[in-house]
């Protein structure tokens, strides 16, 4: 499995991917899907502040994408980010592909400067929420009836990890653009499913 930064030639893998979650399930409140070309701008907009991640198999098949997004557009969330993650259908189950998608994830975002991440999830997607307890999340709060799909209202549970101290005064998180340009070649440590942080890659 390789853990890889996402293009916009990933779009309609993505797109695939979110689509059946959208039609198929209550994982995700969406309820029309994006077309190929919305998907690719979403991505390259995401791509200019935030990791856009995936994961492939031998043969090249998208198994899953993760990514992270503004929680709010107020300049004062600039240090929180909210996160995204879907494993294809096709995936094997309990084959460690969500564990590595974070597993990169976060130390980026954590190298970026961001203090700290949540989780928005369906209060009936049971799977979700332990996968995201188990990756050191921890219960925030728990909007009841906030969603309605399918005919059904649905809770909304917040879940919230923290990545860094706060502090008083802190340099704003350094855009992936910038962090991507800088990261070391020795960043992504082969066969390790995972990047791990370096002080060169932390101060782009």
């Amino acid at each position: 499995m390789l853990i890889r930064i996402a293009g916009v030639e990933d779009a309609q893998a993505i797109n695939r991917i979110f689509s059946h979650y959208i039609r198929h399930s209550l994982a995700t409140f969406n309820e029309f899907p994006r077309t190929d070309a919305q998907r690719a701008e979403e991505i390259a907009g995401l791509l200019a502040s935030y990791p856009y991640l995936a994961a492939q198999d031998e043969s090249g098949e998208l198994m899953g994408f993760a990514c992270a997004e503004p929680v709010r557009a107020q300049s004062g969330y600039r240090y929180c980010v909210e996160l995204t993650i879907y494993l294809s259908p096709c995936a094997p189950k309990r084959c460690g592909v969500g564990s590595a998608l974070y597993g990169s994830l976060l130390p980026m975002l954590r190298a970026q400067g961001y203090c700290v991440a949540y989780a928005v999830i369906s209060g009936v997607n049971g799977e979700s929420l332990r996968f995201h307890e188990r990756m050191g999340f921890s219960f925030l709060a728990r909007f009841e009836k906030s969603g309605y799909k399918n005919g059904q209202w649905l809770d909304t549970v917040w879940m919230q990890k923290d990545l860094a101290p706060r502090r008083d005064r802190m340099p704003p998180p350094v855009p992936f653009a910038l962090f991507r340009q800088k990261m070391p070649c020795h960043a992504w440590e082969p066969g390790s499913l995972a990047w791990r942080g370096t002080d060169e890659a932390q101060s782009p």
